[in-house]
């Protein structure tokens, strides 16, 4: 017979070219494909694709698995006409999911050069892609995360801070428009917003929200309310455990939440960017209260609550300048606390100290907006009196006299009479706008005028005697 060890052999070898074949493709790929010049499936291979099965796919366009919601989708690598090398495509799985592929494509041409369709491989990168734009997702919102930090701690100025911060919480949130705010003791006030309030009030289901939902909210909690149209959002803030405030965000009325991947990493969740960013606001939150409260602290004397000496001045020095401006006389007083250091060896200092805070209560409550009033130090005090002439500062004077002899009746009644009775001395000087009389010359004309009341026997007031008239240009006048 023949010998047919040579056809044997090319068969053989043939075998074993397609099975090398065949495992490769498996290897390097989810499947295989060719497609006629319609784009149509004419082969795909044995355990199909996508969800589907190869006899599915076979006949089927190939446009139809493009997933055409993606933006910037490649062209259809069905159909390639020249070679196609790792191009990204957004393809549809049977069941409606979206599957990210690498496509391999070689176009096919007849002997005559026609182009015929094309064949090529798949690849599926969809788990390696999903964790590419979660990782992205996380670094851009890590990023932003570092903006409202950076804008809270990057200079002084609170509400520039909070303008900023409110800003970047506003983009990322979708919001139209957002706004930090404090709260406390019920009290709420602005820190900072997105865009100009421009004297807008807070929506009174906002605002009643935020009182009562401050007492029972968990941290990062967010409460949602319809109000004149629109969607409102407050993110409670926390500091030490206790509400001190809230991010309020304010949505159109047809607005959706954003979407985060939905194929986050294990253990990390995706939440709305305010409650991100809330234990930062919080801490921001209770920094700004505690420099406005040292600031306070800085300007106030601690025992009584009035301006200190030194705030005093800082003040006083406008307020008299305004004067000049103004046209208008304003009258300083300037007091002594007579007898008090008879209350602090009778009584102890215990009693002297409540003396004095209740002194400070009694020049408060005959304090009007504009006023200022001060403890200079040990039983001294001062008060600014906005526009008062002579008359009008004699008045207050008798007013606060009465209201410490009554003082003094409650603390020791059987001393009434007495002239170690607790009483004020009170040297009063008004500012003529007429005259450019320094501030320092002012104090000094009451002061003369409250040790002349001293003299006399303590318990009264007495008026200064106008300064000799200086002109703006410094001369003394005649």
């Amino acid at each position: 017979g023949r010998d047919a060890s040579p056809e044997f052999a090319m068969r053989r070898a043939l075998i074993e070219s397609r099975e090398l074949y065949r495992d490769l493709t498996r290897c390097s790929s989810d499947f295989v494909w060719q497609t006629d010049e319609n784009g149509a499936f004419t082969f795909v291979s044995a355990k199909g694709a996508l969800g589907y099965s190869a006899n599915a796919l076979n006949g089927r366009s190939s446009a139809g698995l493009m997933d055409a919601g993606s933006s910037g989708q490649a062209s259809n690598p069905f159909t390639a006409r020249e070679q196609v090398e790792n191009a990204e495509v957004v393809l549809r799985h049977a069941n409606g999911e979206t599957r990210y592929c690498l496509v391999q494509a070689l176009p096919v041409y007849d002997q005559e050069n026609q182009w015929r369709g094309a064949r090529g491989a798949v690849s599926d990168i969809t788990q390696a892609r999903q964790h590419q734009i979660a990782m992205e997702y996380i670094r851009q919102r890590e990023e932003q995360v570092r903006k409202v930090i950076d804008a809270t701690h990057g200079t002084l100025d609170t509400v520039t801070a909070f303008n900023k911060a409110a800003a970047i919480i506003a983009e990322n949130s979708g919001a139209v428009h957002c706004a930090i705010l404090s709260l406390v003791n019920q009290h709420t006030s602005l820190l900072g917003s997105s865009t100009p309030m421009d004297g807008a009030v807070i929506p009174g289901n906002v605002l009643e929200g935020l009182r009562s939902g401050a007492m029972l909210a968990e941290e990062e909690e967010m409460l949602c309310i319809q109000e004149n149209g629109g969607q409102h959002q407050l993110c409670f803030t926390f500091y030490a455990g206790i509400a001190n405030g809230a991010i309020w965000l304010r949505y159109p009325e047809d607005w959706q939440p954003r979407q985060a991947p939905q194929f986050m990493p294990q253990g990390i969740t995706s939440r709305p960017f305010a409650q991100t960013v809330s234990s930062q606001i919080g801490i921001a939150i209770a920094h700004a209260l505690q420099m406005l409260r040292l600031g306070e602290l800085s300007r106030t004397d601690e025992l009584t609550g009035l301006f200190n000496r030194r705030a005093f001045m800082e003040d006083l020095q406008g307020r008299h300048a305004h004067i000049f401006r103004t046209g208008q006389k304003c009258a300083f007083l300037y007091i002594d606390l007579d007898n008090f250091k008879q209350i602090n060896d009778s009584m102890g200092h215990d009693a002297g100290d409540l003396t004095l805070r209740e002194i400070a209560n009694i020049l408060r409550y005959h304090s009007r907006a504009g006023d200022l009033c001060a403890r200079l130090g040990g039983d001294e005090f001062a008060v600014w009196l906005e526009g008062a002439d002579e008359e009008g500062a004699q008045r207050k004077c008798r007013l606060l006299i009465s209201d410490v002899e009554r003082l003094h009746a409650q603390i020791s009644p059987e001393k009434t009479d007495s002239p170690d009775a607790l009483g004020l001395s009170i040297g009063i000087a008004i500012s003529d706008p007429e005259n450019a009389e320094s501030l320092l010359q002012l104090i000094k004309r009451a002061d003369e005028a409250m040790y002349q009341i001293k003299r006399r026997g303590k318990r009264g007031y007495g008026v200064a005697p106008p300064a000799p008239l200086v002109n703006v240009c410094g001369y003394a006048g005649a």
